[in-house]
């Protein structure tokens, strides 16, 4: 949904009204613009898309730079985290000063001093969380959002952010896709944050409870490695092999079903693709972490009501006959 769009303006009053548009749909912040060179001055465009309790906030503009002051700060409608990902900029937060680049993920604490200067044209995109759905300490949160690449989580939190930015849209015309979104990107944020952040004792329930998150994503990225298992995690993780399966028992996740899900849907998407249609299924199912060929091909019938090359036949009819 767009909410702003300056070249719909005059161009006296974008400024204000651009101001206007951030107090009421993201945060209170004092913008100027500083891309003097720019045609036609400040061009900016806002567009916010809803999901559950939370947002996904797209901007593309010439250059510009964004404070959050005390007095900012002072008008909060409530405290919030945001997890922006920019074409780049320079930001200065928690007193430090960062190059930020167009893959480089930021958690930002609407209660904290702010600046945030991107010289040109650009574009950022970002994810707001209302902070008592995170249920974390205001220390966990600066600290981990001090460290974030230090959490083996920081490259899984990436990519889902940059594919729930680029699939915005889409997801928040869709109630129930909307609140998933919004449940699987406040358990990774909080998991990303705990995982960043030195152990604490006040957190040690919360950091329990993103256990299977935390694992999950981790077993994402470890797919096509026929050894993946629950006991290997485990041991990445630096936890006991009876702590790892208490806590998905718990959850009521069972580790091995999950795991043999995700690698049949790779497979079945493997297989509808044209490019891989000289590829042998065998070969398929072994890139995909299966290291039977007979175990999975019952398996694959199990799911998808047919055998793997009746599957690969039906779906590639399908797109010779579209």
């Amino acid at each position: 949904m767009r909410l702003f769009d300056s070249r719909t303006l005059p161009p006296a009053e974008t400024l204000d009204r651009l101001h206007d548009a951030y107090e009421s749909s993201l945060f209170p912040s004092r913008l100027e613009h500083i891309d003097t060179d720019a045609p036609g001055g400040l061009v900016t465009t806002l567009d916010l898309y809803p999901m559950g309790a939370c947002a996904v906030a797209a901007t593309e503009s010439t250059g510009f730079h964004l404070t959050r002051n005390r007095q900012s700060i002072a008008r909060n409608r409530g405290a919030a985290l945001s997890v922006p990902i920019v074409s780049g900029g320079e930001l200065d937060y928690l007193g430090r000063r960062t190059v930020v680049g167009p893959r480089d993920l930021s958690v930002i604490d609407s209660e904290q001093l702010q600046s945030f200067r991107q010289p040109s044209h650009g574009t950022g995109t970002l994810f707001q969380v209302p902070r008592e759905l995170l249920d974390l300490p205001q220390q966990v949160i600066i600290d981990g959002a001090g460290n974030l690449e230090r959490s083996p989580l920081y490259r899984t939190a990436q990519r889902f952010f940059a594919a729930l930015f680029r699939d915005a849209e889409r997801i928040s015309a869709d109630p129930l896709a909307a609140e998933a979104a919004q449940r699987a990107g406040v358990d990774l944020l909080r998991a990303l944050l705990i995982s960043a952040a030195p152990p604490r004792r006040d957190v040690k329930d919360r950091f329990a409870d993103t256990f299977v998150t935390r694992a999950l994503a981790l077993a994402h990225d470890d797919l096509r490695d026929p050894s993946l298992s629950l006991d290997s995690l485990a041991a990445r993780m630096n936890v006991s092999r009876r702590y790892a399966y208490a806590r998905f028992a718990e959850a009521g996740v069972s580790f091995e079903q999950w795991v043999i899900e995700r690698r049949l849907r790779r497979v079945a998407g493997t297989l509808s693709s044209r490019r891989f249609a000289r590829v042998p299924i065998g070969s398929v199912a072994h890139a995909w972490g299966f290291r039977s060929v007979s175990h999975f091909q019952r398996r694959f019938r199990e799911t998808y009501g047919a055998s793997p090359a009746q599957w690969r036949l039906r779906a590639l009819g399908e797109q010779g006959d579209g």
